[in-house]
């Protein structure tokens, strides 16, 4: 794991190293994700039935950008994402409440950005995410660890505007491939992100 974890590092750093561009980046999103959950086999939500709802999360860290070739970019960087999601419990073996599961990944995107003009571009790829934490507020009688993979794989769309040459936004689609944590799967975050770019 920590070899892993160092090798995206030093991958994320060099290509900073090499980026044209670096900018602070501030976001906000919808989470969603669904329910896998079986009559049996272990796991945390297990024998109850109900329905899941998005909750707003935030993201925060470092985007870098390099030109490959004319109006073609690289952009990748280093983001703290918090993806909240609800799960209302309407029977169970312990009754029923609201289960609030809090997932938190240190993102690095490798993302490929199309520019049609200096101000619009289009860019799409693949996120890898790093574990930050998982934790679950939890009706009493239920377990309170969602046991979220250590890492997880994303994908993501979207489109950039660049205003002044200093301010940028994202609005941006991100869905996870495959199961995430025991009895969720399905992730997607739909959101936009403020960019400064330095």
């Amino acid at each position: 794991m920590s070899k892993i974890l160092m090798l995206i590092c030093g991958i994320l750093f060099s290509s900073a190293a090499m980026a044209q561009d670096y900018g602070l980046t501030v976001g906000v999103h919808q989470t969603t994700a669904t329910t896998d959950v079986a009559t049996s086999g272990g796991g945390w939500m297990d024998g109850t039935t109900g329905s899941m709802s998005g909750s707003l999360g935030y993201d925060l860290g470092l985007t870098a950008s390099f030109e490959l070739i004319p109006n073609f970019r690289f952009r990748t960087g280093f983001l703290y994402d918090y993806m909240p999601a609800d799960y209302k419990i309407t029977a169970g073996p312990h009754g029923t409440g609201t289960l609030g599961v809090r997932f938190s990944y240190i993102d690095i995107p490798v993302n490929a950005q199309y520019n049609f003009t200096q101000m619009f571009g289009i860019y799409g790829g693949l996120i890898v995410g790093v574990k930050a934490s998982d934790n679950a507020n939890v009706p009493s009688g239920y377990q309170d660890s969602p046991n979220a993979k250590a890492l997880m794989p994303f994908y993501n769309v979207g489109v950039n505007f660049l205003f002044n040459d200093l301010i940028g936004f994202d609005v941006y689609y991100k869905g996870g491939i495959g199961s995430f944590a025991d009895d969720f799967k399905n992730f997607s975050t739909v959101g936009m992100h403020f960019i400064y770019w330095l």
